[in-house]
């Protein structure tokens, strides 16, 4: 695999993962209690990604109108992030729809690259404007407690990685 193609497939996966786990679609689950975004329904881990901004949210104690704050920004950012999921999944899907015997297939890839990148920037760039956004609602305490857990996810990451790797 040469570099451009390394690339290509690593903005797909980010576009993929990000899609998912940023946004939802408003009915969040199939029915029941069944959650498609989660591997499994143990107290603390998955959930829909409301359920894991109230879960810091208690980490972090805010109170009713804190929550209430961070609920409306979350609200507001619903469409943009459904938007970008389905310019994602349209990218995708024609990403796969390519052939690779077209003569053309390099400008084609070409194209779908540069606007998966977009895309990605574009989820970037909108997911940093609501840490912002929710980050004025917190204390300078609360800010100081989100950056310690902040600071500790790749490391907790990495642990559910290797654990899921091993069943």
């Amino acid at each position: 695999m040469n570099y451009r193609q390394g690339i290509i497939v690593t903005t797909f996966v980010i576009l993929a993962v990000s899609g998912i786990s940023l946004a939802q679609d408003d009915a969040g689950t199939t029915g029941d209690d069944h959650k498609p975004w989660s591997r499994h329904n143990g107290p603390g881990r998955g959930g829909s990604p409301e359920e894991m901004i109230m879960r810091i949210a208690d980490h972090l104690d805010l109170d009713e109108t804190q929550r209430q704050e961070v609920r409306n920004i979350m609200e507001a950012a619903k469409p943009s992030f459904s938007t970008l999921r389905e310019q994602s999944r349209a990218n995708r899907q024609a990403f796969l729809a390519l052939d690779v015997s077209d003569p053309d297939y390099g400008a084609k890839l070409q194209d779908l690259s540069a606007q998966s990148g977009e895309l990605a920037a574009e989820l970037t760039l909108l997911a940093g404007r609501l840490r912002a956004d929710a980050s004025a609602v917190l204390t300078d305490e609360q800010r100081q407690m989100m950056a310690e857990r902040m600071a500790g996810f790749p490391d907790r990451a990495s642990r559910m990685r290797r654990h899921r790797a091993n069943q």
